[in-house]
């Protein structure tokens, strides 16, 4: 099937695009995929899980600044997976990127040779919350499209803004039309309120709007997610048999099945 190349992403914050990278990709390499983390998050917590110390070490930020233009030679392989670390320094990187050109593409030319050569069954990008040239390189580089969402209304604000950010890159030829929004996904999933009960009859029609669904597994909400990212640790460690863990499992086998055949 080649290398799949999924972007994380939605403008809202909290909405666990972090805990989304880093737990499907988790699952993902459990199931015996190879499987590479990219952190353009200006946080850089999955850089911070998977115990990366970036003094010395070439990042995403060196990436989207032309410091490196090959992004193999800033992969950095952890006891929890390859990651191409992220970088405090990605704060400041939309300004540095300004006067480039072609500014919009760096992230997808410098993975181009480490997608092409097969290294990798999945490239996970770990998005930023703003839709700046940062997410549009996501947009770019990526096939695939996952947006984590919240039974709120603000997360939906943001899918309607990231919608928006998608429809740009697809229009520009130059960009990436061939980018597909994969699903949304229910994060922090309370069953027994009433309100995400709404919640379950509205999204569905939501998504068909944008072209897109919601997908089957959601994640529920437990409070072992929190505990770990605060101890810096991979969820299947640090709490194996808590229900978002096995929620996530059941979403690496529901995006297997979208390559072997699945609905997209």
């Amino acid at each position: 099937m080649g290398t799949r190349t999924i972007a994380i992403a939605n403008q809202k914050g909290g909405v666990g695009k972090t805990t989304t990278t880093l737990c499907l990709a988790d699952s993902l390499r459990r199931l015996g995929r190879r499987t590479l983390v990219v952190d353009l998050d200006q946080q850089a917590n999955a850089t911070r899980t998977y115990g990366v110390v970036t003094d010395g070490v070439a990042t995403t930020y060196d990436i989207l600044t032309g410091r490196v233009a090959d992004a193999e030679s800033a992969v950095v392989s952890t006891p929890s997976g390859d990651i191409i670390p992220g970088d405090i320094a990605m704060a400041s990187v939309e300004v540095e990127m300004a006067g480039m050109t072609c500014r919009e593409t760096v992230l997808a030319d410098s993975m181009a040779g480490l997608v092409a050569d097969g290294t990798y069954d999945y490239v996970l990008v770990d998005c930023s919350p703003s839709l700046g040239v940062v997410t549009t390189n996501a947009l770019a580089f990526a096939r695939e499209v996952i947006v984590p969402v919240l039974v709120d209304g603000y997360s939906l604000d943001g899918l309607g803004k990231l919608m928006r950010l998608v429809e740009a890159v697809r229009a520009n030829r130059r960009l990436n039309p061939g980018l597909k929004v994969s699903g949304l996904l229910v994060c922090q999933r309370e069953p027994r309120q009433r309100l995400t009960d709404a919640y379950d009859e509205q999204l569905p029609a939501l998504a068909a709007r944008y072209g897109t669904r919601v997908l089957g597994t959601s994640i529920r909400r437990c409070v072992r997610v929190r505990e770990a990212q605060v101890r810096d640790e991979l969820l299947s460690i640090y709490a194996p048999s808590c229900t978002t863990a096995a929620d996530y499992d059941r979403l690496a086998l529901e995006i297997e099945g979208m390559a072997n055949g699945g609905r997209m």
